[in-house]
């Protein structure tokens, strides 16, 4: 995906259920877009793992374990 054709710098998404999965591929979209992104899962190590997984990558992600 092009990120001139679909650019979220600036902009923070909150992804539920993004530790693994679908949820996870859709978050790397949004970061690949440019997006911060909010881990969002209510297993608290594997959210932090992912978060540190995607820092690696150079994505800016923060974690985030609740669930409603």
């Amino acid at each position: 995906m092009s990120k001139e054709l679909f650019d979220l710098t600036g902009k923070l998404a909150l992804i539920t259920g993004s530790s693994s999965g679908t949820g996870l591929t859709i978050a790397k979209g949004l970061a690949k877009a440019g997006c911060a992104i909010a881990i969002n899962g209510i297993d608290e190590k594997r959210i932090k793992d992912t978060v540190a997984s995607l820092k690696k990558e150079s994505y800016l992600s923060l974690c985030l374990e609740f669930d409603f």
